[in-house]
């Protein structure tokens, strides 16, 4: 402990720095700050004390390793992660000056430059810097609620990386040593969630309901029973009721969580997600008038918030199309249809894959009709373009599955020529639609991610931890409001070349992006310049957005991480 006990007593030299104030409790009262969640008032603080400190013993002094890793701590739990990055770098410049080895007060700055490496996507780097600060936490004479921190936190990172059997390894023995060592109950229940997402992934629904059902109960205890947090595992409690078919027992969930976002004025788009969500179980259940109102909600929260042209409605729009031709109402789906198609061919291009899809939609819509000259020529004109989007790709899930149920189409339009029209279902309604054609709401996938992928709590900056003798660091608190998750996929200096790399994503993969929300964002970064950051999707949960970024990294895409902005 040569960190803690060095700092105090440099701190102690002629017992003050400044006058009559005491340095010890300028140090305690920052911290202290720190741990109260009042970062902004704990800078200035640790800013004196580094600053003196600098002056009296050198800019190199051992007790400045503690003192900008704690500074850097209060900066990353504020968002002001440009700022925290070079104290965390420096203090560990300072530390290997002085052959630091298993230090405790190492443990700051490497969970924090660790959680900046995953918040980046640079998974690689944040598993190394987890595993230095783990080998030190390790290093102390007992375990302690920092154990069980970094333990959940490499687990994150190992699920990440889909090395699901390691983290789930790290996710229980996080576990037991927070049940053993007192961990914060909210820190113990984002455990139980991750654990819970993690056998949810790879379809172990009955193992993963009850560390569901703990996460949930601990959470409303302690947050209150109208916290985001607990709408989040509500959320995917209720994901996992549908996947069981317990239709009955979701819907009241799913409820509760979009309560709990209107109270909390939450963003609209993610609200309409969780309306297409009800109907979408609601239709399941076949009750097709609750089905219809939820999906029309739906698609106004988009329409009034996103405008009458944006490509979410059309996947709204195309939702509630197929209710009406699984009703038999074949004019209000076609409508539907049809202004689905013409925001997609504007947004995209006539010769997108979405058009495509739209177009086999309408085809098995005319066809129930008994139009078949149109419904085949429209059926044409899909494979036109599935097979131009197709080309040096054949093999692949989504054209095989396209093209599957465009020879569906075909057939039932041959029979349909021959013995009248028969009841066919549309892409849209297929149990496996391509990924581009989603019926379903998208707010959490209805079957597990590609690679046994799952929904993890998302990296956090670390924070003060509770007063004690070692320099540990505990969790954030959860948030205070509602977040909406994108997955940021580049940044870029010009406009232009940030608009020109969604382009490029756009054409790459369109299956994957077609009915994705996309924008460019302008963040000025102050001495670092403007920069324009291109984001995908808006989820309700991190792990919607973490799953994107998995699918688009096996796709060959460098560098995709999630951020949260407030709902």
């Amino acid at each position: 402990m040569r960190g803690l006990i060095g700092l105090w007593c440099a701190l102690c030299f002629s017992g003050t720095v400044w006058g009559q104030t005491d340095a010890k409790d300028l140090l305690r009262e920052a911290r202290q700050l720190g741990q109260a969640g009042q970062h902004a008032d704990a800078i200035p603080l640790y800013e004196r004390l580094t600053a003196e400190v600098g002056k009296q013993l050198g800019e190199d002094s051992w007790t400045l390793v503690y003192l900008l890793g704690e500074l850097a701590v209060q900066h990353h739990a504020l968002g002001a992660t440009a700022d925290a990055e070079p104290l965390y770098r420096r203090s560990l410049e300072i530390a290997e000056t002085h052959d630091a080895g298993l230090d405790a007060s190492l443990i700051p700055s490497l969970r924090g430059l660790a959680a900046l490496a995953a918040g980046r996507g640079d998974l690689s780097d944040a598993d190394t810097l987890y595993r230095r600060a783990l080998k030190i936490q390790q290093h102390q004479e007992a375990d302690d609620p920092g154990l069980a921190r970094m333990l959940a936190e490499l687990g994150l990172v190992s699920q990440l990386r889909n090395r699901l059997q390691e983290a789930e390894d790290l996710y229980r023995r996080a576990l037991s040593v927070a049940e053993a060592t007192g961990l914060a109950e909210v820190e113990l229940a984002t455990i139980a969630n991750n654990l819970g997402a993690l056998s949810s992934g790879q379809g172990r629904l009955e193992e993963a309901e009850p560390y569901y059902q703990r996460a949930l109960e601990i959470r409303e205890r302690v947050l209150g029973p109208e916290h985001p947090e607990v709408g989040l595992v509500l959320l995917e409690l209720a994901n996992l009721y549908s996947r069981q078919g317990r239709f009955a027992e979701s819907i009241p969930l799913v409820q509760r969580n979009l309560k709990i976002r209107e109270q909390r004025q939450a963003d609209p788009v993610a609200l309409s997600e969780l309306h297409s969500q009800l109907a979408a179980t609601y239709r399941q259940m076949d009750r097709l008038a609750d089905a219809e109102t939820h999906f029309k909600r739906a698609m106004e929260l988009v329409e009034e918030n996103l405008g009458p042209e944006h490509p979410t409605l059309a996947l709204r729009g195309n939702n509630l199309a197929v209710l009406y031709s699984d009703q038999g109402r074949y004019t209000e789906a076609e409508v539907l249809y049809e202004r689905a198609m013409e925001i997609e061919e504007k947004a995209f291009g006539a010769n997108h894959v979405s058009v495509a899809v739209g177009l086999v939609n309408l085809a098995s819509l005319h066809q129930k009709q008994g139009r078949l000259e149109t419904a085949r020529r429209e059926a044409e004109m899909a494979k036109s373009t599935i097979d131009a989007q197709c080309k040096g790709r054949e093999g692949s899930d989504f054209c095989q599955s396209t093209l599957a149920i465009y020879r569906d189409l075909v057939d039932r339009i041959e029979t349909s020529q021959q013995r009248g029209p028969t009841q066919a279902q549309t892409v849209a309604s297929t149990e496996q639609p391509p990924a581009s054609a989603i019926v379903e709401p998208v707010t959490t996938p209805a079957e597990p991610p590609a690679e046994g992928g799952s929904k993890p709590s998302k990296v956090i900056p670390p924070s003060p931890s509770p007063a004690s003798p070692q320099p540990t660091v505990a969790a954030r608190k959860p948030p205070a409001g509602d977040q909406i998750h994108r997955a940021q996929v580049a940044s870029r200096r010009e406009r232009q070349a940030a608009v020109d790399v969604l382009d490029a994503l756009r054409a790459a993969h369109p299956e994957q992006l077609a009915s994705l929300a996309a924008r460019v964002v302008r963040a000025d970064l102050g001495e670092r310049g403007v920069w324009h950051r291109v984001q995908l999707g808006e989820y309700t949960s991190a792990s919607q957005a973490q799953a994107l970024c998995r699918k688009l990294t096996q796709l060959g895409h460098d560098g995709c991480w999630v951020i949260a902005t407030g709902g």
